[in-house]
């Protein structure tokens, strides 16, 4: 998506964080966990990779779990939010680099939240 983004591409990105960050506000987990989905969906597809964005349709309500139990933890929303953020800044300045740093950081905070969700009672 770094290079191929339109701009109603990440406009679409911009007004998903906001939301999100509304629904953190408002300690809404079910409506960030659904604007959460929708943010990395719009990511696949606006990066114009056909057979990621297929993927990730294919596992929606798999994936849509995940990203409920990621926010378990009470700092969940906030971090989800800054990495959103900073996603989104690397791919409006058209940054691939800092764009791959991002989502990595994402991912492998992900992975780590998920390894711990055993210890955290629901």
């Amino acid at each position: 998506m770094r290079q191929r983004a339109t701009r109603a591409d990440l406009a679409t990105l911009q007004d998903l964080s906001r939301k999100m960050k509304r629904a953190k506000d408002d300690e809404d987990r079910g409506q960030f966990s659904q604007l959460d989905l929708e943010f990395h969906l719009s990511i696949a597809s606006g990066s114009k990779n056909e057979v990621l964005a297929e993927f990730l349709g294919h596992i929606r309500g798999a994936f849509q779990e995940l990203i409920s139990k990621s926010l378990l933890p009470s700092n969940g929303m906030d971090l989800a939010c800054k990495q959103h953020d900073k996603i989104l800044d690397a791919l409006r300045q058209r940054n691939p680099a800092a764009a791959r740093r991002a989502i990595r950081a994402h991912l492998n905070a992900f992975q780590h939240g998920y390894k711990v969700l055993p210890r955290i009672r629901q």
